[in-house]
């Protein structure tokens, strides 16, 4: 029993009742499913490998670690302690993937082109910060 079969047979029976048969005139697919709002995803279960994958992914990126428990199940948890440090740990390798694909000095332009495109303000903001840098 496939979808395509159940296809084929539904489509049957309705041409049978309204088109051969003229038993129904009319019948529309709204008047059979009156309450159309479901909830898939919510009946849907998550499979464990499809948890377990992801986890994995992000062990690979650095992003989680894991310990092996004494049932020899892993067990992780984050690498950084708060959104503050997965965001400067994040945004430091993407700046690393830029210099290291494109080069430092395509990298620093498009980063002060970057600067250059905001307000007044936040020019002299980075300004000010490049100074000290200095």
């Amino acid at each position: 029993a496939s979808m395509f079969t159940a296809l084929v047979v539904t489509r049957l029976i309705f041409d049978f009742l309204t088109i051969k048969t003229r038993i129904l005139k009319k019948l529309p697919m709204l008047d059979l499913l009156k309450d159309s709002k479901f909830d898939v995803m919510g009946k849907r279960k998550i499979a464990y490998t499809t948890v377990m994958t992801v986890m994995s992914r992000l062990y690979d990126k650095k992003i989680l670690k894991r310990r092996i428990n004494d049932s020899g199940a892993y067990v992780y948890s984050p690498i950084c302690k708060n959104r503050q440090e997965f965001l400067l740990s994040s945004s430091r390798k993407a700046i690393d993937n830029l210099v290291q694909n494109f080069g430092e000095e395509i990298a620093v332009s498009q980063f002060l082109d970057f600067i250059e495109s905001k307000d007044t303000k936040t020019i002299k903001k980075w300004q000010e910060k490049l100074r000290k840098i200095k």
